[in-house]
């Protein structure tokens, strides 16, 4: 199943532990407006301006929390970040699902 919403929404919907995988892709704390076009030339855009870093991982947080109680025991998360952030999601990552839960972290270019 695959659902396309605010996932904090979408996230309160889902029972306890009926999760085998969760992959996040939030905004990444780049403090600028994105501005995207398809090729039809149909213009996409959104905020990723935040109030403080502060503000921003209590977003990532609440989402991460709901994450953690939908995922089985055996569930994986994965969280799709950049460089703007990514140190600071990986500590949040750790404080919500434990430190001895984190396997590896996947990069590309």
């Amino acid at each position: 199943m695959l659902i396309n919403n605010d996932c904090l929404i979408a996230l309160q919907s889902i029972g306890n532990s009926a999760v085998d995988m969760a992959y996040l892709d939030p905004p990444f704390f780049t403090q600028k407006k994105q501005i995207m076009r398809d090729s039809s030339g149909q213009q996409y855009e959104f905020s990723d301006e935040w109030e403080s870093r502060a503000s921003y991982l209590f977003y990532i947080k609440e989402r991460l929390l709901e994450v953690k109680r939908i995922l089985k025991d055996s569930g994986t998360i994965f969280l799709h970040c950049d460089s703007s952030a990514s140190h600071y999601l990986k500590v949040l990552m750790d404080e919500v699902f434990g430190e001895n839960n984190f396997q590896s972290e996947i990069i590309w270019s």
